[in-house]
């Protein structure tokens, strides 16, 4: 079974599915963690991508009320499909929330989200705790 987990700093879960820089792809075989790797997000544009605060000084592009970044693909109708497709190996996706419209492709690609509820910086390590139990 594989599991996919959003994140951009590889230790936790990244509250803004496509917003995410990867998505950590866990394989489990009889409760047991056999393999996992990070895969790009292709729902961003890694080049010039700015999810984080360490933007060089005089950078105004990304100076924003609500930090809305302009590499993520919201106008292309296909592109929650492409980000899912990603992960369509994947039983499951660990997620702090679904957004609209992202459910559809989850059930076109047959990938079941779960949420996970919490405030602040979760740690992927005490999710999979979790989703060995899942196994």
């Amino acid at each position: 079974m594989k599991v996919a987990i959003p994140t951009s700093d590889k230790k936790t879960i990244y509250g803004h599915t496509g917003h995410a820089d990867y998505f950590m792809v866990v394989t489990i075989e009889n409760g047991t963690i056999t393999n996992n790797e990070f895969r790009d997000n292709p729902h961003v544009n890694h080049e010039n991508h700015g999810n984080h605060p360490d933007h060089e000084p005089g950078d105004h592009e990304h100076n924003h009320e609500h930090h809305h970044h302009h590499n993520h693909m919201h106008g292309d109708e296909n592109a929650h499909d492409t980000m899912i497709k990603s992960i369509e190996d994947c039983k499951y996706f660990v997620v702090k929330h679904v957004g609209r419209r992202c459910a559809p492709s989850l059930k076109k690609f047959d990938v079941r989200p779960v949420l996970i509820k919490g405030q602040g910086d979760i740690l992927i390590d005490d999710i999979l705790v979790e989703v060995l139990k899942m196994d």
